[in-house]
């Protein structure tokens, strides 16, 4: 789906940021990302033809506001993270500017979509619901099974070679120093994992009620919009966590990037350039 292919230069900028891909944040944003085209239609809704044509038709408006007003903003997002790279400006505050910026182009791309997703989820009807809950329900139940996965002894090494697979994948070859600034920075993330699970339940079951008790979409709308951009009702460890695992990010950032050789910076600013080839190549189609 083109959509989401647009939508990867965002996320791919959060990977840039190295330890995002451990903040439960980031995930769930790339999940409520899935929601917004054909994949999260066929995922979860069985849709007649007149709502896949609803669906096409609006995703194929959406893509020219994406493409004048969403593109530049994220080219100019990874140009000034590609000239602070090369510059050396890895200064707490420089890095902290740069991830206030991805978080808010996240929040205006999902607020771009809420009232197409509100509009189709108002619109299903009883066997459309039924499915769309045992979808939800298939999702926890894989949710589940990873979460008895995690009980291993190894898992918290598994973690931090996780982190450390993603570093090197941006970067290069690591050195011993910056391997112990990451696998401290694995260790220092808060796992809420099964926490957020029984969250997203409970949201997803209070959704699911709403569709059957005949909701209008401008009300669902509101819900989707508190629960996956501003954490209404986020239970206070949850939205603690949270704002711990920023902090944590922010901190590892600005301890792990002035450590950067110069072998590493060119393949940052390299990949970091890659997408902003690919985005200009999206406009100018």
């Amino acid at each position: 789906m083109r959509l989401s292919r647009q939508l990867r230069p965002v996320f791919a900028t959060l990977l840039i940021f190295l330890f995002l891909l451990a903040c439960s944040r980031a995930e769930f944003v790339y999940e409520r990302a899935d929601w917004f085209g054909a994949r999260w239609a066929a995922n979860y809704l069985d849709l007649d033809r007149q709502q896949r044509r609803q669906i096409r038709d609006e995703l194929a408006t959406y893509r020219e506001f994406h493409r004048e007003v969403r593109v530049p903003q994220i080219q100019a997002l990874l140009e000034s993270a590609i000239s602070d790279l090369e510059s050396g400006h890895h200064e707490r505050e420089t890095i902290a500017g740069h991830l206030a910026t991805t978080e808010t182009l996240l929040g205006d791309m999902t607020r771009d979509l809420l009232p197409l997703v509100s509009d189709v989820l108002a619109d299903l009807d009883r066997g459309q619901q039924a499915q769309l809950e045992q979808r939800f329900e298939k999702r926890r139940k894989e949710s589940r099974e990873e979460l008895a996965r995690r009980a291993h002894d190894d898992w918290e090494e598994q973690r931090r070679e996780r982190f450390l697979e993603r570093a090197e994948s941006l970067l290069g070859s690591l050195t011993a120093g910056q391997k112990a600034r990451i696998t401290r920075c694995a260790d220092a993330m808060p796992d809420t994992a099964a926490a957020q699970l029984e969250w997203e339940i409970d949201r997803q079951n209070r959704l699911l009620a709403m569709i059957a008790d005949g909701y209008s979409a401008d009300r669902i709308h509101d819900y989707l919009e508190g629960w996956w951009l501003h954490y209404r009702d986020q239970p206070e460890p949850l939205s603690q966590a949270r704002q711990e695992r920023q902090q944590v990010t922010l901190a590892c950032l600005a301890d792990l990037l002035p450590t950067l050789n110069q072998g590493q910076r060119d393949k940052l600013a390299e990949r970091l350039t890659g997408y902003a080839r690919n985005l200009e190549q999206l406009r100018n189609n």
